[in-house]
């Protein structure tokens, strides 16, 4: 199982990707608090 910080970092990378061509992407972050409700979801 992966750490919260891995998967935050994660996302960050596919939000920096998506922000290219999508700028809603380009100044999102994550929080240990967002991915606790993304993975209770």
């Amino acid at each position: 199982m992966n750490s919260p910080t891995t998967f935050i970092h994660m996302f960050a990378r596919s939000c920096e990707e998506l922000a290219e061509t999508h700028r809603a992407f380009a100044d999102m972050s994550f929080t240990p608090h967002d991915f606790r409700r993304l993975v209770s979801a």
